[in-house]
């Protein structure tokens, strides 16, 4: 078969800029680029133009500044002559016809059918909040990916071309020369940002008095740190990939403890879980639908009330929660959903079109 995501040129439409912390659409374009093709990561509009060449081949970074105020009020054909417009403006500044417009931001170039019809449009929502204009993009995107049951549903219902597509997992991470230091208790990690509103601190807190035998470390970006007056919990602040990494070989057990009862479909599928699988390393979750299946890999508690219980039952069975067969096993969940992989699965997707 044809590849079809291979030596084109294709503009990843991004809702947060290319400084940002590397998120979905950051490794899209990595692996995009690293497969041949020109890639082309729009930022946010920002009210000046430029492109950028950045520290990877094949792949530069464009600012726009945007589109006129209260464009989505405007009769469709005129938000479809502006939208065009903004793209033949930004396809002149790159200089190259784009064959792929690849959105992961359904606030800007909502209807994708304002596009030439040579140019493949794909909406791909990874995130429920990403919910401005959704029905126009989904419905006028050639093909729509989803990350979660619950956007695929609702992507279905105005575009039948929709697929389930799970978060990837970067695997081409060098290490560094990070260290939390030397402990002879246990080890327990979380990172990402410790500013997310979905984060259940006050279980997290029950924990860690709780287990004063265990040490806790938190990594991400805060602006002030939950749990700085506890003895067992330290923080080591914001972590460059390689650090993360260093961080995470140094971890024997990891959480993820979101207000999952209060937000069970924003949180049924959080890109952590597939970072923490790659690890390979023991997790205690709050539920987390899409990996529900996976109780012998997974400490998974129903409601959050019981995660603290669920941890303590972690804790004490250590050996069984950390074999080595458990371990290959989430590393290899990981492992079969790499960028590669889901660019070639969405490859293969768009060729049946």
């Amino acid at each position: 078969m044809k590849k079809v995501l291979q030596h084109k040129n294709i503009l990843i439409v991004s809702p947060e800029s290319w400084t940002h912390l590397f998120l979905s659409k950051h490794h899209y374009a990595v692996t995009l680029a690293s497969l041949g093709n020109q890639v082309f990561f729009l930022n946010p509009p920002s009210g000046r133009e430029a492109l950028k060449h950045t520290e990877y081949d094949n792949l530069q970074v464009v600012d726009y500044k945007g589109f006129v105020p209260g464009l989505r009020f405007f009769p469709k054909i005129i938000r479809k002559l502006a939208q065009r417009r903004v793209f033949n403006q930004i396809q002149k500044r790159i200089g190259l016809p784009i064959d792929v417009v690849w959105s992961f931001d359904n606030s800007v170039f909502f209807d994708l059918d304002c596009l030439p019809t040579r140019v493949i449009s794909i909406s791909h929502i990874v995130d429920l909040n990403q919910d401005f204009h959704f029905d126009r993009a989904a419905g006028s995107a050639h093909i729509c990916f989803c990350s979660t049951e619950h956007i695929l549903t609702k992507a279905k219902r105005v575009n039948p071309k929709s697929y389930f597509i799970n978060h990837g997992y970067d695997n081409q991470v060098s290490r560094g020369t990070f260290s939390v230091g030397t402990s002879q208790s246990l080890k327990v990690g979380y990172a990402g940002s410790l500013d997310m509103v979905y984060i259940d601190w006050d279980i997290i807190e029950q924990v860690v008095k709780k287990h004063r035998q265990i040490t806790f470390y938190f990594a991400g970006k805060t602006h002030q740190f939950r749990l700085e007056n506890e003895e067992n919990a330290t923080y080591v602040g914001k972590l460059s990939k390689p650090e993360l990494f260093d961080f995470y070989d140094q971890m024997d057990l990891l959480i993820l403890a979101y207000k999952a009862d209060e937000y069970k479909e924003q949180l049924a599928n959080p890109h952590k879980m597939m970072e923490y699988l790659g690890t390979g390393k023991p997790i205690v979750a709050t539920h987390t639908h899409h990996y529900s299946e996976f109780s012998d890999l997974i400490a998974m508690s129903s409601t959050n009330d019981r995660w603290s219980q669920v941890f303590s039952e972690v804790v004490d069975n250590f050996d069984f929660w950390s074999e080595d067969s458990r371990n290959r096993k989430r590393r290899n969940i990981a492992l079969e959903n790499t960028y590669q992989k889901q660019v070639e699965r969405i490859g293969s997707l768009i060729a049946k079109l």
